[in-house]
């Protein structure tokens, strides 16, 4: 199962515990925009969803409002085969058209872009990735019958252009992956997100930066040791936070990620990473703790 996918399960229940509450009905002559800012999601155990029922208990914990912005936090938790199986907090927003027009991300507005400041892409072996070559595709995506579990999904969880990796870079000496891609009015999720006030999800920011990891793993070939290696989720906490959002008028959405710890064993690869996406040049996500996981399928 996709992580982001996970996150929605676990994130849209919140939205309509808030509606059906009448959340804005504290201000009924104001239009509001509805964010998620913060959370933090812990998959308790790895399990085969295939036929399988979730079920999500979602908790409004408070409300409070501030002018025109309205905050609230959330805790759930969802259960399959009445096991615990992913439980975290979020916390959401309702903001007005100015206040999101004016948001400045999470460094006050700063360039601080990767290609602008080139920290970690100077002085280093530049792995480069075109993912739409037709040597990509056949590298990344195409299905190998002995393992077919081991590729890049495609096409609506390709949320990726081009990649740079530095073997042994970013802020661990472990290895560092930039990673853009341009933003077309075109792509499927701004149909789909929200209803007349287009975005690209935040748990699908999430996504690009897990498909930015697998490019890594795939690359270094980490699930080697594996007769049919697969992806999935550590059993462990997530952070994300998100100050701004991808909409349709943005040129580029650019991720970078610092691989802090890739940990073998015998029946899995462990890959950590600390990773921040941005929307032109301003920073708006940051993802703590994220994960990826080789084992046999």
């Amino acid at each position: 199962m996709p992580y982001s996918i996970i996150m929605e399960i676990a994130l849209q229940p919140c939205g309509f515990i808030s509606a059906c509450m009448g959340t804005t009905l504290i201000s009924p002559d104001t239009d509001f925009y509805f964010r998620n800012l913060d959370g933090e999601g812990t998959v308790l155990r790895d399990i085969d969803l295939r036929g399988k029922t979730i079920t999500n208990k979602s908790t409004l914990l408070n409300t409070m409002a501030m002018g025109n912005t309205i905050i609230q936090t959330f805790e759930f938790n969802m259960k399959v085969d009445d096991m615990d199986y992913y439980k975290g907090t979020a916390s959401f927003g309702y903001f007005v058209a100015s206040a999101l027009e004016d948001q400045v991300g999470l460094d006050k507005g700063i360039d601080n872009h990767p290609m602008t400041e080139k920290k970690y892409l100077n002085g280093r072996d530049i792995t480069l990735i075109d993912l739409a070559s037709d040597e990509a595709r056949q590298k990344f995506y195409a299905t190998n019958l002995k393992k077919p579990h081991y590729r890049l999904t495609d096409p609506q969880l390709d949320f990726l252009s081009k990649v740079q990796i530095v073997k042994g870079g970013g802020s661990d000496n472990l290895g560092y992956i930039y990673a853009d891609r341009p933003i077309n009015r075109s792509d499927w999720f701004f149909d789909c997100h929200f209803f007349e006030d287009p975005v690209m999800p935040g748990s699908l920011g999430v996504e690009s930066v897990f498909q930015a990891l697998q490019v890594f793993a795939l690359e270094a070939d980490l699930g080697s040791t594996f007769n049919s290696p697969r992806f999935t989720q550590i059993e462990d906490k997530i952070i994300w936070k998100y100050r701004g959002q991808i909409s349709p008028e943005i040129d580029a959405m650019a991720i970078e990620v610092h691989i802090t710890e890739i940990i073998k064993t015998d029946d899995k690869v462990t890959v950590k990473g600390r990773a921040s996406l941005w929307k032109d040049k301003i920073r708006i996500y940051e993802v703590k703790q994220i994960a990826l996981v080789i084992e046999e399928s």
